[in-house]
């Protein structure tokens, strides 16, 4: 029930935080709330991408990376990741699967943030 809940903390904790704090650096130079969240969107996700790969993993028990169902940890999975995939799995493992989901995601989140402020300033 609580296998990969360490990353997943880590991973929103991070992505959500560093979403809104480069929404407000970049809104103002790009002026389009949706093509900004779009960006943040997609930037987020690279960055995050290994930890969420981590993640998966652990949620499937390492089965997806070793063939084999495991309860270890955090460290352990990464290790195991390393191992068997190599450094390059950790970023860009379902990588574009992602950035499409989370670029349209963000692009509506970020537009529809900023129609309401025009509405409840």
């Amino acid at each position: 029930l609580y296998r990969g809940t360490s990353p997943t903390v880590i991973r929103n904790g991070a992505s959500v935080g560093f979403r809104f704090m480069l929404y407000e650096k970049l809104m103002p130079i790009i002026g389009n709330a949706a093509l900004t969240g779009a960006i943040v969107g997609a930037i987020s996700t690279v960055l995050n991408n290994p930890i969420d790969v981590i993640k998966s993993s652990m949620q499937a028990g390492d089965k997806s990376t070793t063939g084999h169902k495991s309860k270890r940890g955090l460290l352990y999975t990464v290790n195991t990741i390393i191992q068997t995939q190599g450094y390059k799995y950790l970023f860009t493992a379902g990588l574009k699967a992602r950035i499409l989901k989370i670029t349209i995601g963000q692009a509506v989140i970020f537009q529809t943030i900023a129609t309401v402020k025009t509405y409840y300033p």
